[in-house]
């Protein structure tokens, strides 16, 4: 895009190249120059803004995974219980179906 405005400036340049140096033209180059910054500003801020999106989508891929890791731990240890009350003297249905907080009052 700096590109484009610097081409469609250079011919006006080298055709007139002393009415641009002129003192009246000096605020038309300082113009010029503010909308280069407020280009470069423009540009920062996105930046700015895509990376931020990429650490949020990075955090969100942590912290799914962490959720995965987590459930195949609860699910391991779900069936670790479930061969333990069997092991107990209770039926598969009855230790599939086990309140774990009745269990662990002793009210089970």
């Amino acid at each position: 895009m700096v590109g484009a405005l610097t081409r469609r400036v250079r011919p006006h340049l080298r055709r007139n190249r002393a009415a641009w140096q002129e003192p009246g033209r000096r605020a038309g180059r300082r113009a010029l120059g503010l909308g280069l910054d407020r280009q470069a500003g423009v540009l920062r801020a996105l930046q700015e803004i895509h990376w931020a999106i990429h650490r949020g989508f990075c955090e969100y891929q942590s912290a799914s995974e962490e959720r995965r890791q987590l459930a195949v731990d609860v699910g391991e240890l779900s069936g670790q219980l479930t061969e333990a009350l069997c092991a107990a003297g209770w039926s598969a249905d009855q230790a599939r179906t086990a309140n774990v907080d009745e269990l662990a009052a002793g009210i089970g």
